[in-house]
Order: C-alpha cells, then sequence, then structure tokens
C-alpha cells in the first residue's frame, strides 16, 4: 500500500495544481485521480499524459486508453 501511494503521489500534485490553477476541471481531474489508484502500474504514463497540456477530455480518453 505505501508503494502504491508513492507511485501516484507525484500524480496527486500535478492534477492539485492543475485544478487549483484553472487549467483543468475538477470532475475530469477525480476521474483520473481515481483511475491512478485503480492502476498505479500506469503512473509514468498518466503523470506524462496530463503534462501534455491537452484538452481535459483528450486527457481522460489518452488515460483511459492505458488499460
Amino acid at each position: 500500500m505505501k508503494e502504491k501511494r508513492a507511485l501516484v503521489k507525484p500524480i496527486g500534485d500535478l492534477l492539485e495544481y492543475k485544478i487549483r490553477s484553472g487549467k483543468m476541471d475538477n470532475g475530469i481531474g477525480q476521474k483520473i485521480w481515481q483511475y491512478a489508484l485503480k492502476h498505479p502500474e500506469f503512473s509514468k504514463q498518466i503523470f506524462d499524459i496530463i503534462d501534455m497540456d491537452l484538452s481535459d477530455e483528450e486527457t481522460l480518453t489518452r488515460v483511459e486508453r492505458l488499460a
């Protein structure tokens, strides 16, 4: 469990920044966060997708396609 938290923490930090700065919708951020918690093995790829500055919908679509 501790390892899982360590894997997804950078994603949470980036999502928090994007939501607070108004660059991402809170609902989309929550969906991405839930996906990251379910699939911590994709943490690096999820972080890279979020960091691309795509539209919210495109970001969510790409993240969901990882599985």
